[in-house]
């Protein structure tokens, strides 16, 4: 069979479904988990990019500028988190500091767009 042959050089925790390595209601809190992380990671991906393309934050260097360091950051550590951990405490913090801060800062500037008498300079 290709399926065993392939992958009879793993590790055994990879060869073994991952209900195997949890108690059901461990399971199903840790799905549940990431998929609240992934979520709140898309609902903050769907803010950036609405500012982003209705040109709320297009021509804001700093804001874009933080926002690309920040998201190659989260890129490098969603790899490292797909490739070693697998954990939900990291994608946690993947979201928190990738995420949740580019948010912020978007949500910061158009609030300090809309609410100052003068352009924000970001």
């Amino acid at each position: 069979d290709h399926y065993t042959s392939h992958y009879s050089t793993l590790d055994p925790v990879l060869q073994s479904p991952p209900t195997s390595l949890y108690h059901h209601p461990e399971y199903r809190s840790l799905r549940t988990e990431l998929n609240s992380a992934i979520s709140i990671a898309y609902a903050c991906m769907a803010i950036d990019m609405i500012s982003l393309l209705f040109g709320l934050s297009i021509f804001k260097k700093r804001v874009n500028f933080f926002q690309v360091v920040t998201h190659f950051f989260g890129s490098v550590l969603v790899c490292y988190f797909v490739a070693y951990s697998m954990k939900a405490e990291l994608l946690w913090h993947i979201v928190g500091w990738t995420n949740i801060t580019t948010v912020s800062v978007e949500l910061i500037g158009l609030i300090v767009t809309y609410h100052s008498n003068s352009p924000a300079r970001w």
